[in-house]
């Protein structure tokens, strides 16, 4: 598995005017931040987007990101990184079990999972359904068939 770091400059630039001191004083005050998203997917790569839009215009983080597709190891990424917080798509019980012990500040994103205790950031399903459905209706489809998942 190949494992990469993004520099907080990539995110945010380099000011000139800086000294080389002032830069390690003020990236040694960034948070630590994990991306537990995957790379393989467009939606996992829309969120390392978005991530990145939001860094652009507010305080910078230092960002630790591994490519891996979805149903990754976060137990084994919690062993090789240290930091102060998580965004991911991979939560389970155990593993936010892990993220407690830690004392890491997390944010899951998946849905996989009934709510596990952790800040929980997901589509609103039923509105999309709602609004796909009266989108067909408006136009004269009346004979819409509903595909779900059984968990």
């Amino acid at each position: 598995m190949r494992s990469s770091r993004i520099s907080p400059l990539a995110i945010r630039g380099v000011n000139a005017e800086s000294s080389r001191s002032d830069w390690f004083t003020e990236m040694a005050e960034c948070p630590r931040v994990a991306l537990d998203v995957e790379t393989s997917l467009i939606y996992g790569r829309r969120i390392l987007e978005g991530v990145s839009r939001y860094l652009r215009g507010n305080r910078p983080w230092s960002i630790y990101v591994e490519q891996h597709e979805l149903g990754s190891d976060l137990p084994g990424l919690l062993k090789r990184w240290t930091g102060d917080g998580i965004i991911t798509r991979q939560a389970t019980p155990n593993s936010v079990k892990l993220l407690s012990r830690r004392h890491l500040a997390a944010v899951d994103l998946g849905d996989i999972h009934p709510p596990l205790g952790i800040v929980r950031i997901g589509s609103a399903d039923g509105a999309i359904g709602r609004l796909a459905a009266e989108h067909l209706l408006e136009r004269g489809i009346s004979k819409l068939w509903l595909l779900r998942f059984h968990q």
